[in-house]
């Protein structure tokens, strides 16, 4: 990617003072740093502006023989005015489906995908962990790759655009699990324009949102588990480590975000009786 001497020169000095961002210049938006990416240790699969790994990189998940691809898993008729829930399989996703499910039964999940590898980019969750996310839920699913390079606004758009088209329907509020973090609510509403933006979740407390994640989790008999790393001060929790209020209390006691908001890492929502997809 060819960047611009002023990018270049942006970019050098916040990797010179150890920064994981800075400002992007046209659209006010921050930028992960090559600083950043080499601190994380793995590709993300989001096709990053400063990605320092190769393209191939396994980057902890590797595509199944038989994983899906892009299209419709557990479809159902729709009609009318179709919500799209944005769902990346943890629990923030979670939580905003079960409110969503209170506001309308007319909504499907719409998942991006690493093209590559076929996993959720930042969340690190298998395809297959996604597929059965769906038929647990008894939700229709759309997946869809996003291949490295491709402009995620025109590929989004134009997806929602074949789905009206072809179901006869017409695409209602684009749904998101945005909790506080103003500057990503800010940044789907300016890519995304041409629809309504719903973040139903976004700035509840904290302590309301995981009351109401322990009685669904309890309820539903699900559980919850990082599907990426976790770094405290002390130790490393790895994937699988399971998310539960004693884990909660312990980040707020070390000054952590007990909703990993800030990236600090993500989950994945699934029934007791299914483990993560683990692959070789």
């Amino acid at each position: 990617m060819s960047l611009s001497p002023e990018i270049e020169a942006l970019h050098h000095a916040a990797c010179e003072a150890a920064s994981e961002t800075y400002v992007d210049p046209a659209s006010g938006y921050l930028v992960l740093t090559r600083y950043a990416h080499l601190k994380r240790g793995s590709c993300c699969g989001n096709g990053c502006r400063h990605c320092p790994y190769p393209k191939n990189q396994d980057a902890e998940i590797t595509r199944t023989k038989d994983s899906p691809g892009e299209g419709w898993i557990n479809p159902k008729p729709l009609k009318g005015r179709v919500d799209v829930l944005f769902w990346s399989g943890g629990k923030d996703s979670f939580l905003t489906f079960m409110q969503l499910r209170v506001e309308t039964e007319n909504f499907v999940l719409l998942t991006t995908t690493d093209a590559l590898n076929r996993f959720v980019p930042l969340q690190m969750i298998c395809t297959d962990d996604i597929v059965r996310q769906a038929f647990a839920l008894d939700v229709p699913l759309f997946l869809l790759p996003l291949p490295h390079g491709q402009d995620y606004r025109t590929l989004i758009v134009s997806t929602l655009q074949d789905i009206e088209r072809t179901h006869g329907i017409t695409i209602g509020r684009l749904v998101f699990g945005d909790l506080h973090l103003e500057g990503i609510r800010n940044w789907r509403k300016d890519v995304l324009s041409d629809y309504e933006i719903h973040t139903p979740l976004f700035n509840q407390p904290y302590s309301s949102l995981l009351e109401t994640l322990w009685k669904h989790m309890e309820h539903m008999d699900l559980e919850i588990r990082l599907s990426t790393e976790v770094t405290l001060p002390t130790r490393r929790l790895p994937r699988g480590t399971p998310f539960t209020p004693s884990l909660v209390e312990e980040l707020k006691r070390l000054g952590i975000d007990e909703m990993l908001e800030n990236g600090e890492g993500h989950t994945i929502v699934l029934p007791k009786s299914h483990g993560t997809r683990e692959t070789t």
